[in-house]
């Protein structure tokens, strides 16, 4: 049974087609292919056959030279019709070809009539031009031999009476079929060829298709900075997107500026579950960070807590990104506040500078954590359980920014000119817990001149 599909793989390797997705872009590509062929032969061929009457027959005084004419212009023309046949938009259709088949034959066969008539003609040329035909009309192998051997049958009568010996003529006829078989065993390898080529490409797509499905997934996950970083380092620098997700999220140490906020009695309004939860601290938590975001900043959502680093290589947009930020998230408490009949939300935001590690520390499955690591997280943790006490919460209003000095001492080096309102801790008793050191900060009170000079300022960086 093996033997028998291999035979027939060979003779007729269309069968591994039938039925196929691709079968009918085979046969376009086939068709495509032999008609740029069949448009360079020809119009070679009817140059040919109209320069020979003229450059062999007169001059060689071939008799009767009026059959000789009529043979070479009735060639020429046929060849010429074929020739415009294949420059319209007939040239891939079925019978295209079959007229192209019709017209090679009917070449071939006239030239045993040429041995006839001339018989200074090699004998060996209708042979010759018939596995021409065949490999200009590309069929498969059994194809081939089903149009060659007719044909090569018919060259014995004109060929036996110039007087060529039958065995001579049928040495050619076989030796012909066997090299018509051979070389037509090329249509296999072809067909092969673009098999596999189909099978590759439809692998590489759905390669392709997966990875932007992965990809597509993965930005529905993260902040869009980091989604914005990925999509340039795929375009630009040609990443997959599993690369440019190493590549973006890799953990670096980083001149960032951070905003932590966190909702003050979230744990007693968290008793009205229907109002306060569903009505006020979740729609909350998603406007602002939707805010953070907008101003390039990296969110991290942790229960009614929003933590945020900026991380953009210039210090001074980060710096002014975090406090416009934070105003923004101030007036959208603001807002909510002023619609929700449920527990008010109150927040304040903290704000500060310094060096940290930031990127993914959760590694690239399920425990994927995008977020920033070092001093100044950790003190805006440290500020926010001091801004519980007493001492500290009467200079704070409901949205106010607190401010750590060293993003004040940025502010007032870059010429930013804000409102700042400076509490002193030693006067109040104040520590704020593993950071003995500070000894102030710095409060924002929003309003609209405010936000007028931080997104000025924004605008200039």
């Amino acid at each position: 049974m093996e033997r028998i599909r291999g035979a027939l793989a060979f003779l007729w390797p269309d069968l591994i087609l039938e039925g196929s997705k691709w079968e009918n872009d085979w046969v376009v590509s086939q068709r495509d292919r032999f008609a740029k062929s069949a448009r360079v032969f020809f119009v070679l061929a009817a140059v040919g056959y109209f320069g020979h009457y003229f450059l062999i027959d007169i001059p060689n005084d071939k008799q009767p030279l009026e059959l000789w004419f009529a043979f070479r212009m009735s060639a020429t023309i046929a060849c010429t019709l074929c020739f415009i046949l294949f420059i319209t938009k007939k040239q891939n259709t079925v019978w295209a070809k079959w007229v192209a088949a019709v017209v090679m034959a009917a070449g071939c066969h006239a030239q045993a009539h040429v041995v006839l008539y001339y018989p200074d003609a090699p004998w060996i040329y209708p042979f010759v031009f018939t596995l021409g035909a065949v490999l200009l009309l590309q069929y498969p192998p059994f194809k081939s031999l089903l149009f060659a051997a007719p044909l090569m049958g018919s060259f014995f009568p004109p060929l036996l009476e110039a007087g060529n010996p039958f065995d001579q003529l049928a040495s050619a006829t076989f030796l012909t079929s066997v090299i018509v078989l051979i070389a037509r065993t090329a249509y296999t390898f072809e067909l092969r060829a673009f098999l596999l080529t189909q099978e590759r490409d439809e692998s590489r797509q759905h390669i392709i298709e997966l990875g932007r499905d992965y990809e597509n997934r993965l930005k529905s996950f993260i902040p869009r900075v980091i989604a914005d970083r990925m999509q340039h380092r795929i375009d630009k620098r040609g990443m997959s997107a599993l690369e440019a997700t190493v590549d973006v999220l890799t953990a670096k140490k980083q001149r960032v500026a951070c905003l932590f906020s966190d909702i003050r009695g979230f744990t007693q309004g968290s008793n009205e579950m229907e109002t306060f939860l569903l009505e006020s601290a979740i729609p909350e938590v998603k406007a602002c960070s939707d805010a953070v975001e907008n101003f390039r900043g990296i969110p991290r959502k942790i229960g009614d807590l929003i933590f945020a680093y900026f991380d953009d290589s210039i210090e001074k947009a980060n710096v002014l990104r975090s406090i416009g930020a934070g105003l923004e998230l101030s007036k959208l408490n603001q807002d909510l506040n002023d619609t929700s009949s449920s527990v008010k939300v109150r927040r304040y935001i903290l704000i500060s500078t310094g060096d940290a590690i930031v990127g993914n520390v959760g590694g690239l499955n399920s425990g994927v954590e995008i977020t920033a690591l070092g001093p100044p997280v950790n003190f805006l943790s440290r500020l926010d359980d001091a801004t519980k006490a007493p001492a500290l919460a009467d200079h704070l209003l409901e949205g106010d920014l607190v401010i750590c000095v060293a993003t004040a001492k940025l502010l007032e080096d870059y010429s930013v000119d804000l409102p700042l309102n400076h509490v002193e801790f030693a006067s109040k008793g104040l520590k704020i817990r593993d950071f003995p050191e500070v000894e102030s900060v710095y409060v924002l009170r929003p309003s609209d001149e405010v936000r007028n000079i931080v997104s000025s300022s924004l605008q200039a960086v």
